[in-house]
């Protein structure tokens, strides 16, 4: 493996990122025994990850409270705290912008009967 700057399979001097770390970022694999969110275009690309694993029944995408949030939240003593999974950076993201909820046909259950 070349050092930063050299050869053809090199990184450019000043890039900041090791071949390791480019290395590391090519080789994500999907998983394949649960549902995953890939992210086409982050926003961040150091702060937003490629591939977001969906680890419960539910994912929520969000990003951090403001301290005001904080505070506001603190006084309203939520009880319905619905935690984060995935921290997203754009400006346009609501502290608790989007619930994701799987199937229950992915669960092996039989699926919702709709009228």
């Amino acid at each position: 493996m070349e050092r930063e700057g050299g050869g053809a399979g090199g990184i450019g001097e000043g890039s900041g990122c090791s071949d390791l770390e480019k290395l590391s970022q090519s080789l994500i694999l999907p998983p394949t025994d649960r549902p995953y969110f890939l992210l086409l275009q982050g926003y961040t690309q150091k702060k937003d990850f490629v591939l977001y694993v969906m680890a419960g029944h539910t994912h929520i995408f969000g990003r951090t409270l403001t301290p005001a949030e904080r505070e506001r939240e603190r006084e309203r003593k939520r009880r319905d705290k619905l935690r984060v999974d995935t921290f997203l950076s754009a400006p346009d993201i609501l502290p608790r912008h989007l619930l994701v909820r799987r199937d229950s046909a992915l669960r092996g259950h039989a699926p919702l009967q709709r009228q």
